[in-house]
């Protein structure tokens, strides 16, 4: 990639303190120099105050303007515990509780797949991941797919674990949350957000990827394989928002910071949430997983995270507690790190991509040592390094896949396939190419069959094109069963994340062809090119 680093401005407390700011920020900014990211951006509070805020490299590789401390960046999951701070603020207002029942607020015509989940699923258990139900993270990608209507496909999600015995991160879950706020708030959830939490902060920068205006703000774009990420993709993706559509800046989640660390209060010292219900927040509801990298013995010192409570993880680093969370999206990373006892918060944000959190969790926990005078067991050279020298790990692979011809004529493909919970698919013939292509929500692909030892299905690869040219999705797998020399169901497991990979059943046509035999209406092809076109808008 071609990156260029440029020093950006930043802002220090003018404190007499026991660390070395000016040389934390050359440190940082030669650890960033060394990683493959466009933009980073930093804040540090301590002790009640901000004590740094700083941007490092570009916004965008066109204009190559520089990011600073008010350049805003999408923050992804760290969005949720917006969503869990903004619920119990309303909760307060109402005569509802973290016990009441989904079910309560939405009204008794709302199900989840079983009547246990149905009967007795609370806002604590989606709060904290413990429904037991896959993340079903693809829908997302669905045209027709809206706040109100999620209600409803919520019924088709089979579970895969025990209810609350289990912890399985849900974006859907949160997007459920964003519903269950307008209804206890009787506003739209960025409106409610910006007058609950962004406002009574002085997050004055702050805003949303469904409601931001990109030509006429600061922000910093993200970027997949060094090509800019469609702004019109993020907004979509964006739409159920308490899962992840925040976007803010290091001065914003400065402020945000210590609104956690000071009980709930905001720059002024006025209340703006509870003490006891922002502690609350902090207390798990359920157990995590630990990470990849950064434990002990293979490193030096051990980041843990072991459970999870309201919109945070819980864990520990070195022995500190820490409550934490990440970020990730199409182009964007980011990572939240508070310790309460040691009143201390730090965020970064990046463009780009950060597997593991390897650059972000060793970047936080270097800040961390310099800030509390401990010895790093970092440095400069090892966090771009990292994780060698402990331990020498290669990149993935993509695998390298023999494309094929498919066995039937194209036609055999074609048609509208539908799903319950996923709305419809539709595969046609690209006459230009010769080529299948399928079309899902604001999603395309062209599939190219690869070969799978099978007499009774075909496998395709969904290469992506169009406003998802990054994210390509494998495998589709079509049925060999035909019904009238068609196909009559295809099977998107590359649409990870079900209990099982949801099936798409071929939509049945009224119209009568040759011999009565079934075939393609013209409304059909009208609406292939109807789908089509309202893609292309999205371009």
């Amino acid at each position: 990639m071609n990156r260029q680093t440029v020093p950006c401005f930043f802002t220090l407390l003018v404190l007499v303190f026991s660390y070395d700011l000016p040389q934390l920020n050359k440190d940082i900014e030669e650890t960033f120099a060394c990683h493959d990211n466009p933009g980073l951006s930093v804040a540090i509070v301590k002790d009640g105050q901000t004590i740094f805020t700083n941007g490092y490299g570009v916004r965008d590789f066109n204009s190559k303007e520089k990011v600073t401390n008010e350049t805003l960046f999408l923050i992804a999951s760290l969005s949720k515990a917006f969503a869990a701070t903004l619920v119990v603020k309303l909760l307060q207002k109402s005569q509802y509780s973290l016990q009441t029942t989904v079910r309560e607020i939405l009204g008794p015509n709302f199900k989840f797949a079983d009547d246990l989940r149905t009967e007795y699923t609370t806002l604590e258990d989606l709060l904290s991941h413990r429904t037991g139900i896959p993340p079903n993270n693809f829908i997302r990608y669905d045209n027709n797919l809206t706040r109100n209507n999620l209600i409803k496909r919520v019924r088709y999600m089979e579970s895969s674990e025990t209810f609350r015995g289990s912890f399985i991160y849900s974006n859907v879950m949160y997007g459920l949350l964003t519903t269950i706020a307008e209804k206890l708030g009787g506003k739209k959830w960025e409106r409610l957000v910006k007058e609950e939490i962004f406002d009574p902060l002085e997050m004055k920068s702050s805003t949303f990827t469904t409601t931001i205006d990109y030509n006429k703000s600061n922000v910093a774009r993200g970027y997949m394989k060094d090509k800019l990420v469609s702004t019109e993709f993020l907004r979509k993706w964006g739409l159920l928002c308490g899962s992840g559509c925040v976007m803010s800046n290091a001065v914003d989640l400065a402020n945000w910071m210590l609104f956690h660390l000071n009980g709930g209060k905001d720059r002024k010292g006025e209340q703006v949430l509870d003490t006891e219900v922002l502690m609350d927040m902090g207390k798990p509801r359920s157990f995590a997983t630990s990470f990849k990298y950064y434990k002990t013995p293979e490193f030096p010192r051990m980041t843990s995270r072991y459970g999870y409570g309201l919109g945070w993880f819980i864990g520990y680093y070195d022995g500190l507690k820490i409550q934490w969370h990440s970020g990730a999206s199409f182009g964007y990373r980011a990572l939240l790190t508070l310790y309460p006892d040691e009143n201390l918060g730090i965020f970064t944000s990046l463009t780009g991509r950060d597997d593991n959190y390897k650059y972000r969790i060793a970047l936080h926990n270097y800040i961390t040592d310099k800030i509390l005078g401990r010895e790093p067991w970092l440095n400069v050279s090892t966090i771009c390094s990292f994780p060698l020298p402990w331990l020498n790990d290669t990149e993935s692979v993509d695998i390298a896949y023999e494309f094929i011809e498919p066995s039937l004529k194209l036609s055999a493909y074609e048609g509208e396939y539908e799903n319950k919970l996923y709305g419809n698919l539709v595969v046609y013939v690209n006459a230009s190419r010769n080529q299948l292509e399928m079309v899902y929500g604001i999603t395309r692909f062209s599939l190219k069959r690869f070969s799978v030892s099978s007499n009774k299905t075909e496998y395709f690869y969904g290469d992506s094109i169009g406003i998802m040219h990054q994210k390509d999705v494998s495998p589709f797998i079509f049925n060999l069963e035909l019904q009238d020399g068609k196909m009559q169901s295809v099977t998107a497991e590359g649409f990870y994340g079900a209990k099982s990979p949801p099936i798409f059943t071929r939509k049945r046509v009224n119209t009568k062809g040759i011999s009565g035999a079934s075939s393609p209406s013209r409304c059909f092809y009208i609406f292939v090119m109807c789908f089509l076109c309202k893609i292309l808008i999205l371009f």
